[in-house]
């Protein structure tokens, strides 16, 4: 028998009739009892996704990443640049919007930071559209959790520095006033992003009530400073939370695709297409979209004055992308997607803190260089092949039709 490899139109037109095909017999929506169940918006919003990526030039592009037989037989690429691929890819969006009716809503009370932590960790908020289940319930010192001793989450100081001020302004280590007071002002309060907060564990913040997050040289006082969860300056807070109340036997549920990636498709295809700045059947616009997860976290606007459509409103969706799904596995595809080969080799640094006796009481020195630094990077070995991995060469070796990716051969 012969399966030979699908090219890529092929591929991406069957993903997508089997989507159009399930929703056609899946229920928009479920109550919370069948929480967890697929349904026609999530079979509609994965349909976004599938054809953003197919638009996005790793795919959509006038020439192939790599040569090889794979890309000359068009199994990698499509051959040619069309911007016709973005507009299916905005009307994948605009079916989701005109079927949603307000259905499907973010989680917006007004309190920012509990707001964002419920749009990703509640069951059945009217937010997420897929999830996955490995878990019954949280149950602290074992699985997720048990995982994060070893440090495979602990983020980078390149990620905490992606979060602006909470006024929507870069935050820059050579300011005087950032580097004192990097996270918290001299009231506590604290001065950046709030996804920050929430998706890191940062030195000085809250945790379990009246507790306090300490991660500095020569502290263990708490659960972010045991083993490796801290190397780099900041640990992992997403999903585990605060490791007592806010977690302990909750349903456990780990989102796949939210609502704010189908906004974030929108603008990233209006933008795509030269109609960022045009008001779509909805009233809105590219930067309406970006800017309903930025508002969200208590974050201003994003303008064209800030961001002018085409490559810096790229930049600024790419970047909301990364602070509102961190820990979502949405940005190393993004990074893919784009062939973003500048950020891919771009040195990974830490934070280096320290107590102090004088106010405000820590140093915070930024250190290029990790614990562990990327092995592709610290050998040189970086290549265009890694924006596909290898299938797996028992497969290719039953000769039923497979052909390797550019590279790997």
């Amino acid at each position: 028998m012969k399966f030979p490899r699908m090219t890529v139109e092929q591929t991406v037109e069957k993903i997508v009739d089997l989507l159009d095909e399930a929703a056609d017999t899946l229920p928009w929506e479920v109550d919370a009892d069948n929480d967890g169940h697929l349904t026609k918006a999530a079979a509609i919003a994965l349909k976004s996704r599938v054809l953003l990526f197919a638009a996005s030039p790793l795919f959509n592009a006038d020439e192939p990443y790599l040569q090889g037989d794979a890309s000359a037989q068009l199994i990698t690429w499509y051959g040619n640049y069309s911007a016709d691929r973005w507009q299916k890819a905005l009307e994948a969006g605009f079916q989701f919007m005109r079927e949603n009716n307000g259905r499907y809503k973010l989680v917006n009370t007004g309190n920012p930071r509990e707001d964002f932590a419920a749009g990703y960790f509640n069951r059945h908020n009217g937010e997420v559209l897929i999830s996955s289940r490995r878990f019954t319930t949280y149950m602290t010192g074992k699985t997720p959790f048990a995982q994060i001793r070893y440090g495979v989450a602990s983020p980078t100081l390149n990620y905490i520095d992606m979060f602006q001020m909470n006024d929507g302004t870069e935050f820059d280590w050579n300011n005087p006033d950032h580097k004192k007071y990097p996270f918290f002002d001299k009231n506590g309060k604290t001065r950046r992003d709030i996804r920050l907060y929430e998706t890191l564990a940062i030195n000085e913040d809250r945790f379990q009530g009246k507790k306090v997050v300490e991660i500095y040289e020569g502290t263990k006082q708490n659960p972010y400073n045991s083993g490796q969860y801290s190397k780099n300056g900041a640990a992992m807070r997403k999903f585990v939370r605060n490791w007592g109340d806010e977690v302990n036997g909750k349903f456990y549920s780990c989102p796949l695709l939210r609502l704010p990636e189908v906004y974030l498709n929108m603008a990233e295809a209006m933008n795509e297409l030269g109609k960022a700045t045009t008001a779509d059947e909805f009233g809105n616009t590219a930067y309406d979209y970006l800017n309903m997860t930025r508002n969200r976290a208590g974050m201003p606007d994003i303008t064209k004055e800030m961001a002018k459509p085409g490559n810096e409103l790229r930049e600024a969706i790419l970047r909301e992308r990364a602070l509102e799904f961190g820990y979502e596995e949405v940005r190393y595809f993004d990074l893919i997607r784009w062939k973003r080969e500048d950020l891919i080799r771009q040195p990974l640094s830490r934070l280096i803190v320290k107590k102090v006796k004088a106010k405000p009481g820590f140093t915070y020195t930024p250190h290029q260089g990790m614990f562990e630094q990327r092995q592709y990077l610290k050998e040189g070995i970086w290549s265009k092949k890694y924006f596909l991995l290898p299938l797996p060469v028992d497969e290719i070796n039953k000769k039923y039709g497979l052909i390797q990716n550019p590279g790997w051969e």
